[in-house]
């Protein structure tokens, strides 16, 4: 039986004991951080999609505490695991204060200058170049004999570092070399959770809703003509085409019954990261009732085919089959709601959780029934060297570096958010 995360965690203090001054968002549409914590909540969002639902009445009855403790305007932050049936890690905060993205951004170009990278002694997996390309290849198998049309494998990397890696450094490294994506701090009972996605599940004000689901990548290049003619390949590249499409189809069938005028392109649009291209469609609609709030939205798109495959059903065994590890909260989503209902959910992918002396790292990738396995073992590279960037480190040379199985209680479940 493969590690739990959560089951590594629950051995450790729970949630609530978590230091919950560190959570931070930074978005294009609102950045923020928040102060202190006024009570935590754990339970599973498995069904959360449903406003009568034991989760949403527990969010719904903390929210009326804060109110009545004080709090005027409060909101709900953290992560929902990738696995709903596990834990949530969300809380309510005393204090937000808003925060303006461009002088964050700023801040961070500045701060990322400053010291140095932590030393990294060893880079471990559980699976590796060729049990990943192992796992891709059964994959296809099933697919090619129609059981699935896709599904998203992952895998992890555990760095060992020689000290504590400074959280706050990382996430302004990883601030200052990804500008463009949406950055978050979130603090777990196994360390602290950074990344720099590229992917915004959901975003609802009032009425209004949006959501930019990305399948479909390939790598940019420093020359730029190639790195236009990777661009214009992936926008024609009928595996990619087909990978998307499956994502789009799903969040159509899952948003109809609860959406007007819900739009999605008919072709999906290049959009760029500092290291990859990727395959996006800018989904907007009209939220229907008022009860479909944004958490409650979220629920119901969470995790899109982009994160699991399709059929659900199926793509979950594969999940569990052939990743070696549990996922926690890689895949899962970070964001905030409040209580009139709006709010913003991001897939948290190009993220790590950094705990006392190691980071570990997720990258996945989409595999439908043309995969190559050797490169969908490239493409998780290139996405981990988003992360790996931040410390200063090459994906390509680290590609080729035999990598060592760790034991389930590794360091980075051992630490406490501090």
């Amino acid at each position: 039986m493969r590690p739990s995360y959560q089951e590594d965690a629950a051995a450790k203090p729970g949630f609530g004991h978590a230091h919950h001054d560190g959570f931070l968002l930074s978005s294009p549409y609102r950045s923020f951080r928040t102060e202190g914590c006024q009570e935590v909540i754990t339970h599973a969002a498995l069904g959360g999609e449903r406003s009568d639902s034991a989760f949403q009445k527990q969010v719904r009855q903390a929210f009326a505490r804060a109110r009545k403790a004080g709090i005027a305007h409060p909101i709900l932050v953290g992560a929902i695991p990738f696995d709903t049936r596990q834990p949530s890690m969300l809380f309510i905060p005393r204090r937000h204060t808003e925060i303006d993205r461009s002088h964050w951004l700023t801040e961070a170009h500045r701060a990322s200058r400053t010291g140095s990278a932590p030393s990294v002694l060893s880079v471990k997996a559980r699976a590796d170049e060729y049990g990943y390309q192992s796992a891709v290849a059964q994959a296809v198998r099933d697919m090619r004999e129609g059981k699935l049309d896709k599904v998203v494998l992952g895998r992890q990397l555990l760095l060992d570092t020689a000290q504590r890696p400074d959280a706050q450094r990382l996430l302004a490294r990883l601030m200052a070399q990804n500008p463009d994506s949406y950055h978050f701090s979130v603090p777990l009972p196994q360390g602290t959770l950074l990344g720099a996605s590229p992917e915004l599940l959901l975003r609802k004000q009032g009425h209004q809703l949006w959501s930019t689901p990305l399948a479909g990548t390939a790598r940019r290049s420093d020359d730029a003509t190639e790195d236009r003619l990777q661009a214009q390949a992936l926008q024609h590249s009928l595996k990619d085409l087909h990978e998307h499409r499956v994502v789009t189809q799903a969040i159509r069938q899952r948003l109809s019954p609860v959406t007007h005028q819900l739009h999605i392109p008919e072709h999906p649009e290049v959009m760029p990261t500092t290291r990859l291209w990727h395959l996006g469609s800018s989904i907007r609609a009209e939220v229907k009732a008022a009860d479909e709030d944004a958490l409650t939205l979220a629920c119901r798109l969470h995790p899109t085919p982009a994160l699991r495959g399709f059929p659900e059903t199926e793509a979950a065994e594969r999940i569990a089959r052939l990743e070696p590890e549990d996922r926690g909260p890689f895949g899962g989503i970070v964001g905030w709601c409040d209580d009139q209902g709006n709010g913003e959910w991001i897939v948290a992918i190009r993220c790590g959780v950094v705990g006392e002396r190691g980071i570990r790292l997720f990258a996945g990738a989409g595999i439908v029934a043309d995969s190559d396995p050797a490169s969908e073992w490239h493409e998780t590279a290139n996405k981990l060297g988003t992360m790996l960037e931040a410390f200063g480190l090459d994906s390509d040379r680290l590609m080729s570096v035999a990598t060592a199985s760790y034991p389930s209680s590794s360091v980075c479940q051992e630490h406490h958010a501090s």
